[in-house]
């Protein structure tokens, strides 16, 4: 697994339960850690720095997964975005993969999978192109 120590991630979600446990998970794994409770706070920190990777969920109030994905790429274009969800479907899966989510992940989720997703994700950033979008 790559080694985390530098790398930055931004986590979404509504749920204060779900967002302490990707804390402590990212935490864990060396990664520096900023966590919002919902999409318009998510852009407010994106729009004054990047971040490599984002993990939001994709029902949140207000703005969606998709929403905050559909603004990121615009505002913050070489940020990797993984969708996680416990209601998604597939239009909204599709969607997502259009957009260049890297990761689209159904709760409950395991440690090891997020992780992997994240070390997945992080690897696009510094492949060679990176920044062009893709998915998974």
């Amino acid at each position: 697994m790559l080694p985390f120590e530098s790398q930055r991630v931004l986590l979404v979600d509504d749920s204060a339960e779900f967002r302490r446990s990707l804390v402590k998970i990212f935490l864990k794994a060396g990664f520096q850690v900023r966590a919002v409770s919902d999409g318009d706070a998510a852009l407010e920190v994106v729009r004054q720095e990047a971040y490599p990777l984002i993990v939001t969920d994709l029902k949140m109030t207000g703005k969606s997964g998709l929403d905050l994905l559909r603004e990121i790429k615009v505002h913050s274009p070489d940020s990797q975005v993984i969708i996680v969800t416990a209601a998604g479907d597939v239009d909204s899966y599709h969607e997502a993969m259009q957009m260049g989510v890297s990761s689209y992940l159904y709760k409950p989720i395991k440690r090891e999978t997020i992780l992997e997703a994240a070390k997945h994700a992080l690897e696009k950033t510094h492949a060679p192109g990176a920044g062009q979008g893709g998915s998974t």
